[in-house]
């Protein structure tokens, strides 16, 4: 099979599986994405108005289960979110519940409209601050490119001094094909790469693939973004918005300062992989990644764990569930409880410093035995098609449509499912609805979008086109470029930037969600805590 073609017919012909389950394998996984991304249409109990159950629920008697879904509301984030962003109101109708849901609206991610003011609230972070990270990405981005440009001048001196000279070595191409990176970086090994990742070379530069290196300025932002934050400390926080105090307690600052780390370290190694293509770099980018994308995992688990606790060891009173209220089924340590809140946070920590450490020592031994040094990808569909794959370092393994591509594709749905359902029959709140449908929708375009990249699926339109007559590989004659259109149609649809770009405002709207559940829950807390 060529590069550009898909290895998905070869992986559906070569599967034993009977054609009914791979297709029953098939459906499923896209219906799952398909619902994840599309969550407003199939659960319109989640985004009701709380206005609308106070008026259909007059003569209610209390029993009837309902989530909290006004955060972003109650905040003065938006006035009615669900209604102005999601809902088109009927004009003839009384009731806001006989609304709509606006399929064009939800394709066109409106929360990201309002998310600034998301991120204000949860990450008790200012406007002027938030723009100031912005400016710093940027500034970051703009001496990339400077630097890129004056390697691109001294690209041109070069090739005029040596136009006269006999290079006929394949070696020598080598060194040029590594320029400006050293050469004890590995930078010429490039062919992993290739059968990695479907962006053109630019030969002789700073940046060998500018939409997989620049895209990562999403994560250098979410990272100072989360460390910004940490840094506050676990004091509580007054964010004043229209006017209502709403007051915040971060009891996993450490750990949360640690995961933003980790994405700034990311940030850094991935640049570092895709502008050099450096093998040795991407064992540390494996495990940047890998560490940042499980810590959000850990915190929900120590909190949830932490409910539970606090649910069966605090002394409630019997008569606390006549007064009904939605907002106070959850239990959530008191104040006074600092003993549980702080074995929590200590626990979130501890378990996230051994998740950080075992990832390491795994990537470091797989770079020891050069599992990731070869001249392909030993875990890429074709390398597993072919009998030549190396799984991890644990040898050849076939690969088959559920247990392995639907599995991996469907990957988005089981991050975030697990969490929803605690939410959901638990804690009975969805914390900032903005925040909670934009990680699903950016996760799942951004992962579904990758399954393109030629160490997967392949077959990416746009890049087929963009690499059709380039010349990927040094030889002894004149090296062939693609256009200048070509090159920006490869930077801005390459299936890895845009796994970079979007799953970077996963993270970041991640973490806000989850700093909107603490808050409604400490909320809670403190609102029973003054009934006694």
């Amino acid at each position: 099979m060529y590069r550009g073609e898909s290895t998905f017919p070869m992986i559906w012909q070569n599967d034993p599986v009977p054609r009914i389950l791979k297709l029953l394998y098939v459906s499923t996984t896209t219906m799952a994405l398909l619902a994840l991304y599309f969550v407003e249409a199939w659960m319109p109990p989640l985004l009701l108005h709380q206005n609308d159950n106070d008026n259909n629920n007059n003569n209610n008697n209390g029993s009837q289960h309902s989530l909290d879904v006004t955060w972003d509301e109650r905040h003065g984030i938006v006035g009615g979110y669900t209604a102005d962003m999601y809902y088109s109101h009927d004009p003839t109708s009384s009731s806001s519940s006989s609304t709509a849901i606006t399929t064009g609206r939800i394709i066109l991610l409106p929360q990201l409209a309002v998310l600034p003011k998301v991120l204000e609230v949860t990450l008790n972070l200012s406007e002027d601050y938030l723009h100031s990270l912005v400016l710093i990405t940027i500034g970051v981005c703009l001496c990339i490119w400077i630097l890129d440009r004056y390697y691109m001048f001294q690209d041109i001196h070069n090739s005029n001094s040596n136009s006269n000279s006999n290079s006929n070595s394949n070696n020598k191409h080598l060194n040029e094909a590594s320029y400006p990176w050293p050469e004890y970086m590995g930078a010429d090994n490039f062919a992993l790469y290739h059968d990695m990742f479907s962006e053109p070379m630019r030969w002789k530069r700073f940046v060998r693939r500018p939409g997989n290196t620049l895209s990562n300025a999403v994560y250098l932002f979410t990272g100072l973004a989360i460390v910004s934050t940490a840094l506050q400390g676990s004091q509580m926080h007054n964010n004043t918005n229209n006017n209502n105090n709403v007051y915040t307690e971060n009891i996993f600052w450490l750990s949360d300062g640690l995961f933003g780390i980790m994405i700034l370290l990311l940030s850094i190694f991935s640049f570092l992989w895709h502008a050099t293509n450096a093998p040795f770099v991407h064992y540390m980018d494996l495990w940047s990644m890998d560490s940042s994308i499980l810590y959000l995992l850990v915190r929900f688990a120590c909190l949830t764990v932490l409910l539970v606790v606090s649910h069966y060891t605090t002394d409630t009173t019997t008569d606390t569930d006549t007064d009904t209220d939605n907002n106070n089924n959850s239990s959530y340590p008191r104040n006074s409880d600092t003993m549980m809140k702080s074995v929590a946070a200590w626990s979130c920590l501890l378990i996230y410093i051994m998740i950080v450490i075992g990832i390491g020592y795994f990537q470091y031994d797989l770079y020891q035995r050069q599992w990731l040094h070869g001249s392909y990808c030993p875990i890429s569909g074709r390398a597993r098609l072919s009998g030549l794959s190396n799984v991890f370092g644990q040898g050849h393994k076939h690969v088959y449509i559920g247990l392995d591509l639907c599995l991996f594709a469907v990957l988005p749905v089981l991050y975030i499912g697990i969490p929803m359902l605690v939410q959901i029959f638990w804690i009975e709140s969805v914390g900032s609805v903005i925040a909670c449908t934009t990680l699903f929708k950016t996760l799942v375009l951004g992962w579904s979008y990758r399954l393109t990249e030629r160490w997967v699926l392949d077959n990416n339109p746009f890049m087929n086109w963009c690499n059709h007559g380039s010349n990927n590989y040094p030889t002894a004659t004149k090296k062939t470029t693609i256009t200048d259109l070509k090159r920006v149609v490869a930077a801005f649809t390459s299936p890895t930037a845009f796994l970079h770009v979007l799953t970077g405002l996963s993270l970041l709207t991640a973490y806000a969600h989850v700093r909107s559940v603490d808050e409604y829950l400490m909320v809670n807390a403190q609102q029973q805590e003054s009934m006694y």
